[in-house]
């Protein structure tokens, strides 16, 4: 039955025609790099990377690429033009959520200073707005991050008004993640308010702000300053990419804020040499890297923090205790990667549901939840909940899609554990393996956040295999991430961390 729907969706997959046209002529077009040490090409582009700006031409061709490699049917239809590293995209999304993808995607490319959408969102389904207010509230009721939050929906024409009040920017931020994703949501107007438990003077916020800033992973310290004036804040210098850029605002959101501007943050024009590169600034002793990773933890409206017990010892996190969901513990992995300081994480916390639900529900929730998901075809992935762990067998399309069905599924209550057995279909690419390696060596470069000359990479049978070494285990997973959206069927990660200063 599952090789009857697969063929039912090759035949029929739109990216038969104009997507796949268009990928394999980015792929045609693409600089061909070798990604090692030795290679003359990468040191050519990385001597002229360290004294300007990737030319415009090239920032728009590398967004398409990233564009065409990571959607398939729902974003076939966006371009990005540049302007002076101002990326421009438009075109046509079926969600807003897969909109706003598009723009984390751009920012995420070499030399691209902001991102600014004018891609519009028309919804495949014809719900119409008491439907989706509906589909809202039940969505804010199934997460856990949200479900005791006091919130409320209204929509007119597909926007999404949001009111009510929360204790945090971040719950007010993941209030309107959750909605992004709905179907019949074309835009969101998000008037949560932010009610703060008590008034923090200016030389806290900023003192506590500095602290937050220096453990990120995203942030060079040494290239941010911080001024704070009657709560509001204005954040100055220099990062690595628009991505990073977007990460400082978030993070500056702290309690007794009541304004961010960020208009003086750059986004670095050229590329940083050896000395000048975040991996290259000496870690904090592990007694900072404890109290950085636990105030992580009670920021997150992900992790419940009550029996979560941390311990770092030579860069090593480990988590113990218990926490009610599993999406609590994948939170709390996230965050810990995300400390600087933290060179491997050992989540031992235990997923312990406060109330026993029973399998046929959770099953039941998990499928809905997938169903719900724009960025997963539910229609050739199945999960069946035995005994409060979640197997999902099926067909995706990248590796993106079997790591967003996980994600899923894992934030659903009652689901303890998840066995993910998604096979990555990569038949609807017409890419061998050498052009696959070429094109994923040079992603590798227009990555802002990887440096790495060292990585060697190879395509076998669409299966990747990466040896070597990076700097950080942040870089290491920036090499993942940017190759899981490109249609390959599996990545063998030999990567190792040099953790010389």
């Amino acid at each position: 039955m599952r090789t009857q729907q697969m063929q039912t969706r090759e035949e029929t997959d739109p990216r038969d025609g104009w997507t796949r046209r268009l990928a394999a002529g980015l792929l045609a077009l693409a600089p061909l790099v070798t990604y090692s040490s030795t290679a003359v090409a990468e040191t050519d582009r990385d001597a002229q990377a360290t004294t300007s700006r990737p030319s415009d031409e090239d920032i728009a061709a590398a967004v398409g690429r990233r564009l065409a490699g990571s959607f398939g049917e729902n974003g076939g239809g966006l371009s990005a033009h540049a302007d002076e590293g101002v990326v421009t995209l438009e075109g046509t999304a079926s969600n807003l959520a897969i909109a706003r993808r598009a723009v984390d995607l751009a920012e995420t490319v070499r030399g691209v200073r902001a991102v600014v959408s004018q891609v519009s969102v028309s919804p495949e389904s014809s719900a119409d707005d008491a439907t989706v207010v509906r589909n809202i509230r039940r969505a804010w009721l199934f997460d856990p991050a949200t479900e005791l939050l006091k919130l409320e929906a209204s929509v007119n024409a597909g926007v999404a008004r949001l009111t009510g009040s929360v204790g945090s920017h971040a719950e007010k931020h993941l209030a309107e993640e959750v909605v992004a994703s709905i179907d019949g949501v074309v835009d969101i107007d998000n008037q949560i308010e932010v009610a703060y438990d008590e008034r923090r003077t200016d030389r806290e916020i900023h003192e506590e702000l500095i602290g937050r800033l220096r453990s990120s992973v995203w942030i060079d310290p040494e290239r941010v300053s911080v001024e704070v004036n009657d709560g509001d804040v204005t954040l100055k210098g220099e990062v690595e990419s628009a991505a990073a850029r977007r990460r400082a605002y978030h993070l500056a959101w702290i309690a007794g804020v009541q304004n961010v501007n960020h208009d003086q943050l750059e986004v670095a024009g050229t590329r940083r040499d050896d000395a000048q590169r975040p991996g290259r600034h000496p870690f904090p002793p592990d007694e900072a890297v404890e109290r950085s990773l636990q105030a992580a933890l009670q920021q997150d409206p992900r992790v419940d923090t009550s029996s979560v017990k941390v311990s770092v010892r030579n860069g090593t996190a480990t988590l113990r205790g218990t926490v009610p969901t599993l999406q609590n513990k994948r939170a709390a992995t996230r965050d810990a990667r995300n400390t600087r300081g933290v060179w491997v994480v050992r989540n031992r916390l235990r997923v312990a549901p406060n109330a026993r639900a029973n399998d046929e529900d959770v099953g039941a929730q998990v499928n809905e939840a997938l169903a719900r998901d724009p960025f997963v075809n539910a229609d050739f992935v199945r999960a069946a909940v035995i005994g409060g762990v979640a197997h999902l067998q099926g067909r995706v399309e990248n590796e993106f899609d079997r790591r967003q069905a996980e994600k899923v599924t894992g934030s659903v209550r009652g689901v303890v554990e998840v066995l993910n057995e998604l096979v990555v279909d990569t038949s609807w690419q017409d890419v061998d393996d050498s052009s696959m390696a070429q094109r994923l060596h040079d992603e590798l470069w227009w990555s802002p956040h990887i440096y790495s000359k060292t990585i060697d990479l190879k395509v076998i049978d669409g299966a990747v295999v990466l040896d070597g070494k990076v700097e950080s285990e942040f870089e290491r997973r920036q090499v993942l991430r940017t190759i899981e959206d490109f249609g390959v069927r599996k990545i063998e990660d030999r990567l190792s961390v040099d953790r010389a200063p």
